[in-house]
Order: structure tokens, then C-alpha cells, then sequence
């Protein structure tokens, strides 16, 4: 299980490197506002594993924030982390007057 958990993380980066090395060039040459980034950690781990990303969105003048579940338990309920999640989402649309 443990070896599936990593293959499935380093496949995730793969296709999250692969995303943001083809959409950064595009954004920074657009001129309407964008949406805001929320990244969502995985199991076992917290914000701090999206340190580089915010750092390389922020750079790329895109507003990116990393979710920091209240409940810091080792993993908590699915239940529990998809309502904090809508509560995440709906203050972070408000902070940036976003509707979508």
C-alpha cells in the first residue's frame, strides 16, 4: 500500500509539473484576472509539502494558497475534511471576490 501511496504522489507531481510548466508561460501573457490556486495536500502530509509551488505560483503573479486542515489529525474523516474544504473554498472566493 505504502508502494502504491508514493507511485501515486510521483505520478501526481509528474502531472502537476507537466500543468504548471505549460500553463505559467501561458497566464503571464494574459490580461484578465485569474483564479485563485488551492492546493490540497495529501494524506499524512500538510502545506508545507506545496512550499515550491506557491513560491513558483506567486512568482508567476498567480494567488495560491495551501489548505491547512483545523482538525490536525493523522487523517481524519473524509466527511470532516470535505465540509472544512467548502468552508476553505468559500472563504478564499470571498477574500478574492471570485463567483466561480
Amino acid at each position: 500500500m505504502i508502494r502504491f501511496n508514493m507511485l501515486l504522489l510521483v505520478v501526481t507531481i509528474i502531472i502537476l509539473t507537466l500543468i504548471i510548466t505549460l500553463v505559467i508561460p501561458s497566464v503571464k501573457s494574459q490580461t484578465e484576472d485569474h483564479f485563485p490556486v488551492l492546493l490540497i495536500h495529501g494524506y499524512y502530509e500538510g502545506p508545507e509539502v506545496w512550499k515550491a509551488w506557491l513560491n513558483e505560483l506567486q512568482g508567476a503573479g498567480i494567488t495560491a494558497e495551501a489548505v491547512k486542515f483545523e482538525f490536525d489529525d493523522q487523517c481524519g474523516t473524509s466527511a470532516s475534511h470535505a465540509q472544512e474544504l467548502v468552508d476553505i473554498v468559500k472563504d478564499l472566493k470571498m477574500i478574492h471576490k471570485q463567483t466561480k
